[in-house]
């Protein structure tokens, strides 16, 4: 029997390197700058895809690379030119196609109707919520007959509560120059979301935190593994009950 070969290392550029903890949570703060290997995660609710997959906030691309192991052509948006960048090379050096946009959620700059799919992870909770409204609107026009994903945090989390009661409340979101997490009511989401789409629907994606995903356990610390470990049991307990 042959033993099995070692994970290989990977060159991980240095801008991943530094925004891995912003992307994928404070629980990746001790690899900053230490990375051997991406933490590429399964994209969620597709099974196989087909055409263009548009990702707003790619950020450094491991959600749009995660879509063209589904097959789809991603096409990552930022407004940054380097995260824009870094999802593009992403992509080139694992020989997938795709592409990388910079622009405003707000103002997208495609035709009607030519994207299959949308996706968002993390990100729209950041922008204005005037902002968000505007790119929903523009959602729904390039999307055509295409499904929407988004993660966006309640109000309702214990943590989410916690993090409020320390900023002093809600003012901070408020400020449309203001990049803080803005957090939703079930309520206003659904409200959000069913004007501009024929069918919406909800369920939990995790608890004791924002963006905690099942990749995680590969990477993080044991405590953390821990709380990766019960908030992924606790998600799927809560998609059951629903």
């Amino acid at each position: 029997m042959n033993k099995a070969e070692p994970e290989m290392k990977e060159e991980i550029p240095m801008y991943i390197q530094e925004m891995v903890a912003g992307t994928n949570g404070n629980h990746y703060r001790h690899l900053i700058g230490k990375l051997t290997r991406l933490p590429i995660p399964r994209l969620p609710f597709w099974k196989k895809g087909s055409g263009y997959f548009l990702d707003l906030g790619s950020g450094w691309g491991r959600w749009c690379l995660a879509a063209a192991k589904l097959r789809f052509t991603p096409v990552g948006v930022d407004i940054k030119w380097a995260a824009a960048k870094a999802t593009r090379d992403l992509l080139k050096a694992k020989g997938r196609p795709g592409y990388a946009v910079v622009a405003n959620l707000s103002k997208l700059p495609f035709a009607d109707s030519s994207f299959s799919a949308a996706w968002s992870f993390s990100v729209l909770q950041h922008v204005h919520r005037s902002c968000v409204n505007q790119c929903l609107d523009e959602v729904r026009r390039v999307l055509g007959q295409g499904e929407l994903n988004f993660e966006i945090p309640l109000k309702t989390g214990l943590w989410n509560r916690i993090i409020r009661f320390k900023r002093g409340g809600d003012k901070e979101e408020d400020d449309p120059q203001s990049w803080c997490v803005r957090y939703y009511s079930l309520k206003e989401i659904l409200s959000m979301t069913s004007v501009r789409f024929s069918r919406t629907r909800w369920s939990p994606h995790c608890y004791f935190g924002i963006g905690i995903l099942p990749v995680d356990l590969r990477f993080v610390t044991l405590p953390h593994k821990l709380v990766v470990a019960v908030s992924l049991a606790m998600t799927l307990l809560g998609r059951i009950w629903l």
